[in-house]
């Protein structure tokens, strides 16, 4: 006999923010000290309470408070009780214990609470377990420290051996879930507590000399055939990019029906810049589902037709310049900064100063950039190219100071050709810049054969 299905009842809830004082606080200016959460309350007969989820990250609403029938709580009362973002849902639940799905999501900033001071001494982190999925894996650790505090991800893997920055993780997140890298033959990462100079050691797998997270990640083909130059195939059609969290799915209609051409999709993201295989699809698969949270602030998707050494440009998304998915998966991620040395930590910087303003034009045998800094002071420029010919990124000129334009002739047996500009000093380093196609939009891409 199979058992009936448990009925999750409805939720009738709205959620506002109000100053603990007499006047209206809206929802995106700080609250000063406390708050108050209230909802609209459902009507259900067999309704037994509610529950408060709340988190310093959208995605981990992981302080969870029983109310019981109340529909209004303090912030204090719900251990909301720290300066900075938070995010806050509430769901509702039946006498037999079957709970609604979460509503959504509001957030808020308190302020003006008093911190509590910093250990002297940190732990590192304890129960790390890396857990592996088919497309990704998920890193998750306990803070034994009281206050919580900041941890550091760093990565190395078969492609980059030296350690890098993945991202220093706010004080209330307990996971890190990402993508596997496809192309490396082994990936690693290890973890950390740092609040200031203050740092812990990394934490520990199997023993105190093993303080790396390892594994192996799922194989992807490869097209190591050299491209043929004089073969151009139409991009996949209609590509759309819908939302279903924790994860994604996109769609797409191949630009020819051909048992022998299969879809490549790669990605990119906040915590993993370069491009990396996410998948390569059979001619009958039309769409692909990750169902898995990735934790960073953006992420982008390409796709692409390929057969055999013939490949396609990679699909339109907006406009011919723009051929990339984006998405912003949470509210608040990782910062990245610097690795530091002697038994300090990173302070948690601002993102890469803005780039140059950026005018792209076709012209005979080739293109030109001009451009207009957006940063005050003496910069070069760094101007990269990517082709079908050769795909990884090639600098081919740093112009001096004072310099606005450049002219590029490109090959005419190049399917395609993409490129990107940022300026440079010795101080600083801007942002790629934008291409139009939207914040992660940073390359400029064409066919030279419509020049």
């Amino acid at each position: 006999m199979v058992a009936a299905l448990r009925r999750i009842i409805a939720y009738t809830i709205v959620l506002s923010l109000q100053g603990l004082g007499t006047i209206t606080v809206a929802v995106a200016s700080p609250l000063y000290q406390d708050c108050q959460i209230s909802w609209n309350a459902n009507t259900e007969p067999d309704l037994a309470g509610y529950r408060l989820y709340s988190g310093r990250l959208a995605s981990q609403l992981n302080q969870v408070k029983d109310l019981g029938n109340r529909t209004s709580i303090k912030c204090s009362d719900a251990q909301i009780a720290t300066n900075g973002n938070w995010f806050s849902a509430v769901t509702a639940y039946d006498t037999s214990n079957n709970e609604s799905s979460l509503s959504p999501v509001i957030s808020f900033e308190l302020s003006g609470l008093t911190d509590l001071p910093p250990p002297v001494r940190l732990s590192d982190p304890t129960s790390v377990r890396l857990t592996i999925n088919t497309l990704g894996f998920q890193l998750t650790w306990i803070d034994p420290n009281t206050p919580a505090v900041p941890h550091r991800i760093e990565i190395s893997n078969s492609l980059q051996p030296s350690w890098s920055l993945v991202g220093i993780f706010p004080s209330s997140a307990t996971r890190f879930s990402s993508y596997q890298l496809a192309q490396a033959e082994w990936v690693c990462y290890r973890i950390r507590g740092e609040v200031g100079a203050i740092v812990s050691d990394w934490a520990q797998d199997s023993g105190p000399s093993d303080r790396q997270f390892c594994y192996a990640p799922v194989r992807v083909p490869v097209n190591d055939q050299a491209i043929v130059a004089s073969t151009v195939m139409s991009e996949p059609q209609a590509v759309k990019l819908t939302l279903i969290p924790p994860g994604f799915r996109l769609s797409w209609a191949p630009a020819v029906s051909s048992s022998s051409i299969v879809h490549r999709i790669e990605i990119s993201s906040s915590t993993s810049a370069g491009w990396t295989v996410l998948a390569v699809l059979p001619p009958t698969d039309t769409t692909f589902d990750y169902p898995l949270a990735i934790d960073a602030t953006w992420v982008c998707l390409r796709i692409r037709e390929e057969a055999g050494p013939a490949v396609s440009l990679w699909a339109i998304a907006s406009s011919p310049m723009d051929r990339q998915f984006c998405f912003d998966p949470v509210e608040i991620t990782a910062t990245t900064a610097p690795a530091q040395n002697g038994g300090t930590t990173a302070v948690q910087t601002d993102p890469a100063p803005v780039g140059p303003t950026a005018h792209f034009s076709l012209a005979p045998y080739g293109f030109e950039l001009r451009w207009i800094d957006q940063l005050t002071g003496t910069f070069s420029h760094r101007i990269d190219v990517s082709s079908s010919l050769q795909p990884s990124w090639t600098t081919v000129s740093v112009t001096p100071p004072g310099v606005s334009s450049f002219t590029y002739m490109n090959s005419s047996y190049a399917d395609w050709i993409c490129i990107r500009l940022r300026a440079e000093s010795e101080q600083t380093t801007s942002r790629w810049a934008l291409a139009g196609g939207g914040p992660h939009d940073q390359q400029f891409c064409y066919r030279p054969g419509l020049t």
